[in-house]
Parts: C-alpha cells; structure tokens; sequence
C-alpha cells in the first residue's frame, strides 16, 4: 500500500509527463491519468487535471494523433467516472476561452461525446446548451462571429443525441 507521500509523487510525476514539451511518455501518462484519476484528484487540482486532457484531445500538433485519441478516450473514462467535475469544467471552459480556437475546440470535443457517448452529456444538457448559446452573446462582437459555426454544429449534435 502507497503512502499518501507517495501517491502525491506519483500524481505529481503523471502531470509532469502530461505537460512534458517533447512528449515523451504523454501517452502513458494520459493513460495512468485516466484509469487512475480517482485517485490523482485528491493529490493534484483535478479541474487543470482535465484541462489538460482536453487540450491533449484537442490538439493533434501537440503530440501526434494517436495521442489525441487516447486523451479523448481518457476523457470519455473522466467523465463516466466523474460527471459533475467534467460538466463544471466543460462549461467553464466554454463560457471563459480566451481564444476562438480554445473555444470551437471545447465545443468539438462536446460534439465527439455527443457522438461517441450522448449519455455522459445527458445530466449536464442544459449547462453545455447555456454555455453553447451565451459563447453567441452579441456583445462579444469577433468572437461571436468566429465561433457560430461550431456552436451550431454542437446545437444540433446534442438535439440529435
């Protein structure tokens, strides 16, 4: 049995190799977060935890599209594990993107659960829908141009589902 000690070494050595800029072992830490996360968000903030796999899920230039899909699996095992934390990050993520691409890229990875498991988004609808529809706020101007697309790609994604 770990030592509390230990197993905050160890979550803090998954987050580093998460963040590693050469990518050396981010797959096997993507798949350590994943199968284990119940256990590292005790030792770690979790919320950033899930950032991180999102943008891992996200972002093919990061590391290869083999990684990404395994982030987006990973993503899918966070969410059927711990749906509240998953909908709060999601829809924070949505409403509070800093950039376009940060923003269409959350609401595809919503269209990916949408499609691949419509039943981890089923709880969180009215949050993502809410969080979809005030991304489209007139009074953001540009961003509101640059993101409707994808906001109604998403709309339907979940109607569909």
């Amino acid at each position: 049995m770990l030592t509390s000690s230990a197993l905050k070494t160890v979550a803090e050595s998954i987050s580093l190799y998460l963040h590693d800029p050469n990518a050396t072992h981010v797959a096997l830490a993507i798949e350590l977060c994943s199968k284990g996360f119940s256990t590292w968000q005790a030792y770690l903030d979790p919320m950033n935890l899930l950032r991180r796999l999102f943008y891992l899920a996200t972002h093919k230039d990061a590391s290869g599209a083999n990684t990404a899909a395994i982030a987006r699996l990973a993503v899918l095992h966070v969410a059927s594990n711990n749906a509240p934390l998953f909908m709060t990050t999601l829809s924070m993520d949505i409403l509070d993107a800093k950039s376009v691409e940060g923003r269409t890229s959350i609401m595809k990875l919503c269209v990916f659960m949408a499609r691949k498991r419509p039943a981890l988004l089923e709880n969180g609808l009215p949050r993502i829908c809410e969080a979809v529809v005030k991304s489209l706020d007139p009074n953001a101007g540009k961003m509101r141009d640059d993101v409707w697309e994808a906001a109604t790609v998403i709309l339907n994604e979940l109607v569909q589902a």
